[in-house]
């Protein structure tokens, strides 16, 4: 009995000694459509995947200049998770407004993901803007 009772907290130890795996969804993938003058609604989450707590996590949006995050009321949007804990994640939505003078084309939006035991990586969502 007490054999059983070590080995279980044993694999319950080396359970907790993994490291975050931070992962960036979308509920429509990239590359997204925009009209000239139109808003781009973005859902969008943060799941953990991995089997330790991320601390500190660090995600930033930055966007071409003719671009407006509406929450922020900046071409950038800045969001700090103190805690994402395994198997958990935080969901939002970025409202983004697009310029009637930004001239239709393919335009990159620049997400970064970091934090404090967490490698920093970005990724580079495509947007198309129609007349």
């Amino acid at each position: 009995m007490l054999i059983a009772v070590v080995t279980m907290l044993i694999i319950a130890s080396f359970g907790c000694l993994g490291k975050p795996e931070l992962s960036i969804g979308f509920a429509v993938p990239p590359p997204w459509e925009v009209k000239q003058g139109g808003t781009l609604n973005v859902h969008w989450w943060v799941t953990n995947e991995g089997k330790a707590t991320a601390n500190n996590v660090h995600i930033s949006f930055s966007m071409p200049e003719s671009f407006t995050d509406l929450a922020s009321g900046t071409n950038k949007r800045e969001i700090i998770e103190s805690v994402i804990k395994p198997s958990d994640g935080k969901g939002y939505i970025s409202k983004i407004s697009v310029s009637n003078k930004t001239a239709p084309g393919n335009y990159t939006i620049i997400v970064t993901i970091s934090g404090e035991n967490i490698p920093e990586y970005s990724l580079t969502p495509q947007v198309k803007v129609v007349p």
